[in-house]
């Protein structure tokens, strides 16, 4: 990523919760980004009745992206991890690089 003129963290329908994300979904790791002088943008996104497929698709033609890094995050922190499955198979229909 450090080579990347910018990174956008994408969430759809994100949810503001103290215990889990905090107070702002996404602040966390744009903050660890840019301590590695990564230039990032957090976009928050409604799903508005369409997949999550769907709107990332949308979002990387928006932003003109060359590559999709997808994973998702536990709900506690010692259950974070990366999802394979979920990822995978929406990546697949998106038609972009992993």
């Amino acid at each position: 990523m450090s080579n990347a003129k910018s990174v956008h963290v994408a969430m759809v329908d994100p949810t503001a919760t103290p215990r889990q994300s905090g107070d702002e979904p996404g602040a966390d790791v744009a903050a660890y980004l840019a301590r590695h002088g990564i230039d990032v943008t957090v976009d928050a996104l409604p799903s508005a009745g369409r997949s999550v497929a769907q709107v990332l698709q949308r979002h990387a033609n928006d932003v003109a992206a060359d590559m999709i890094v997808m994973g998702a995050y536990g709900h506690s922190r010692c259950a974070s991890s990366y999802s394979v499955a979920s990822p995978d198979r929406c990546s697949m229909k998106l038609g972009y690089p992993c």
